[in-house]
C-alpha cells in the first residue's frame, strides 16, 4: 500500500485544525522532499498565526470575531489542502518522504502502531498534560523539552526528565502555539530527540 496524507481538515475543531497546519509547516520546513511546496511557508505560517489570533478574539462569540474567525479558518484549510496535495503528487507514494512531511498519514505504515508522543490542555489555564505512549526497555530517562520557536536549537527549555509516561508543564502562554519533543534514553551517551509535537495552549 503506497503512503497518503490527509489534505482535508474541514472537519476538525479550529484548534486541532491550527495544530495540524503547524506540524504541516514544521514537516516541510527545511526538508529536502519537498523543496518546491505549493504555497510559501511563510504564507502558510502568517495565515495560521493569524487564524490563532482570531480563536482568541472570537472567544465572546462576537459576530465581527466569529465572521473574522470563519474566513481566517477558510485560509488555514485551503493552504493545508492545497500543500497537502502538492506533498502526495511529490511523494508518490514513498512512506518515508510522506512521514517526514508533518501532514498526518491516511493510514499508519504498521497497522496498530502507537505514535510516540501527545499532549493535551487541562482545565487549567496554561497548563498542559504530556503523554509518552511508548514503553520502551532499557529505559533510563525520559527527557522533555518545550519551546515556541522549534527552529532555534538553543531555544528548547527542559521541562521533565523521569521514566513517568505523564509529564505536567504550567505557566504557559494561552492563545500560543508550543512544540514539545521527546527523547527515551537508554544509553547515557546519546540523547536522539523525535520530531516536534505542537500544541496551542487554550
Amino acid at each position: 500500500m503506497k503512503a497518503k496524507v490527509v489534505v482535508n481538515i474541514e472537519n476538525e475543531p479550529d484548534a486541532q485544525a491550527s495544530i495540524l497546519t503547524n506540524n504541516a509547516i514544521v514537516g516541510l520546513t527545511g526538508n529536502d522532499n519537498f523543496v518546491t511546496p505549493a504555497i510559501l511557508l511563510a504564507t502558510m505560517k502568517s495565515d495560521n498565526d493569524d487564524f490563532i489570533l482570531a480563536i482568541a478574539k472570537a472567544e465572546n462569540n462576537g459576530k465581527d470575531e466569529v465572521l473574522a474567525k470563519n474566513l481566517a479558518r477558510t485560509k488555514v484549510d485551503d493552504n493545508f489542502r492545497t500543500q497537502g496535495n502538492y506533498v502526495n503528487t511529490t511523494c508518490k507514494g514513498d512512506w518515508t518522504k510522506a512521514e517526514s512531511s508533518g501532514f498526518p498519514l491516511c493510514q499508519p505504515r504498521t497497522p496498530g502502531q502507537k505514535q510516540q508522543l501527545g499532549a493535551s490542555n487541562t482545565n487549567v489555564a496554561g497548563k498542559i498534560m504530556i503523554f509518552c505512549y511508548l514503553k520502551v526497555t532499557g529505559l533510563i530517562a525520559r527527557v522533555i523539552q518545550i519551546t515556541q520557536t522549534p527552529e532555534v536549537e538553543n531555544s528548547w527549555k527542559l521541562v521533565g526528565v523521569s521514566k513517568l509516561q505523564k509529564h505536567f508543564v504550567s505557566n504557559l502562554t494561552r492563545k500560543s502555539v508550543y512544540y514539545i519533543r521527546l527523547a527515551n534514553v537508554t544509553d547515557p551517551n546519546v540523547i536522539d530527540f523525535c520530531e516536534p509535537f505542537s500544541i496551542v495552549i487554550l
